[in-house]
């Protein structure tokens, strides 16, 4: 029988805190309670648990065996019975059609936030929540069940529980602004003269430099300003005079249209194209919505 179930949150606090008290007046004192009222509350406990708890005597109070049993497990239960207690008060302030979705910054900004509308055609009730993150924090967020979607650059490693479709290819490419020296068309070597802007993510451990896909390793270039955000360095290369960024070219159509940017082709380089996935929790997403889904993100590809 499930006894730990039939207590309150606050039954179970007191129970956890049991054994930490030399005395019932103790325990009183710290929860702000007379001795008769806590008295009456652990005696009617006693009779929800169907179990005798503890002994009283002029020394104070001891714990019976049972009990000893009961206070671990109460201890153990109450940060989980907490955590539950406030998701579900959080819920119920959320509308039941909330679909929450863990991208990269750059993919949540310029591949899934253009679909939203188009997802919410067929239910205008419907909301989201973006939740734009460090890549290799996609993954975890998905596995730790935070999110019922996930689009990814690669393809993702996750349980039998998420289906995953490739959406397609996002290209990358050299880009620098309008007035740095290099010509549109250079060589490898020309390159390599001007510094790259890095990304730099902060770690447990401290900061760690990123993989930004480029074919010259970063052991042949040169390090200019660091962001965690593809979109923080398009805003430092709009106003940098020598810097250059290799970066997805979606992120920075826009300044390609006006003219602020320049794409730079390196000779020595080919193409560099990379797959975009999106993962859904295949039991709480319908198939009509993974299917605007795949369209709407594959309509940005374009």
């Amino acid at each position: 029988m499930d006894l730990i179930g039939q207590i309150s949150l606050f039954e179970l606090e007191l129970l956890g805190e049991l054994g930490s008290h030399p005395s019932l007046r103790s325990l009183g004192r710290q929860k702000k309670l007379e001795p008769p009222h806590l008295s009456k509350i652990l005696t009617r406990l006693e009779g929800k648990l169907q179990v005798n708890l503890l002994k009283r005597s002029p020394k104070g109070i001891l714990l019976t065996p049972e009990g000893l049993r009961l206070v671990k497990i109460a201890r153990e239960m109450v940060p989980l019975r907490e955590a539950l207690t406030e998701r579900s008060l959080m819920e119920a302030t959320v509308p039941h059609e909330l679909i929450t979705t863990g991208a990269a910054r750059f993919v949540a900004s310029h591949l899934v936030a253009p679909t939203l509308e188009t997802l919410r055609l067929q239910n205008s009730g419907l909301r989201f929540r973006l939740l734009d993150m460090a890549p290799d924090e996609v993954e975890a967020a998905a596995l730790k069940s935070a999110c019922e979607v996930v689009v990814t650059i690669g393809e993702p490693s996750l349980t039998k529980a998420w289906e995953v479709t490739k959406v397609g290819n996002l290209s990358w490419g050299l880009y620098a602004s309008r007035r740095h020296p290099l010509p549109t068309s250079v060589r490898e070597k020309d390159v390599g003269a001007y510094p790259f802007l890095v990304p730099t993510y902060w770690k447990q451990d401290g900061f760690e430099k990123g993989e930004d896909g480029c074919p010259m390793g970063w052991q042949k270039r040169l390090s200019g300003d660091e962001t965690s955000s593809v979109l923080t360095a398009v805003e430092v290369l709009r106003h940098s005079p020598d810097q250059l960024l290799f970066a997805p070219r979606v992120v920075v159509k826009g300044q390609l249209s006006t003219g602020d940017f320049k794409e730079l082709k390196v000779v020595e380089w080919s193409r560099v194209d990379r797959p975009v996935y999106a993962a859904v929790k295949a039991d709480l997403v319908s198939k009509s919505f993974q299917k605007r889904l795949l369209t709407g993100l594959a309509a940005q590809l374009m």
